[in-house]
């Protein structure tokens, strides 16, 4: 979720068209929210993190934002699918193995 909310704020901030030392402002910023929150709130924390990252990389990589922003997208929710199957397959599999030897 906070993941989702970053790119949200991503989006927020590149909408604005910031220049390059604008964004090391924005990443400078994002990093001190990160600090301030890693240790006490995770989601809000990646709140900060994502843009922190994000942007980090559009000052380096010549790569249009809508393509990233939409690659962080896909990323973030095979990302949870694969952690909620992961959670949900012990019980499966004991359900299963009740079935099969009973």
């Amino acid at each position: 979720m906070g993941t989702l909310l970053g790119l949200l704020v991503l989006a927020g901030i590149l909408w604005l068209g910031p220049a390059p030392w604008q964004m090391v402002l924005v990443i400078a910023a994002c990093q001190f929210g990160a600090e301030l929150f890693i240790t006490r709130q995770y989601l809000v924390a990646q709140i900060f993190v994502t843009p922190l990252a994000l942007i980090s990389t559009l000052l380096v990589a010549n790569v249009p934002p809508a393509l990233l922003l939409r690659d962080r997208i896909v990323e973030t929710v095979i990302g949870a699918a694969v952690g909620v199957a992961v959670v949900l397959a012990p019980a499966a599999w004991s359900r299963v193995r009740e079935l099969t030897s009973g």
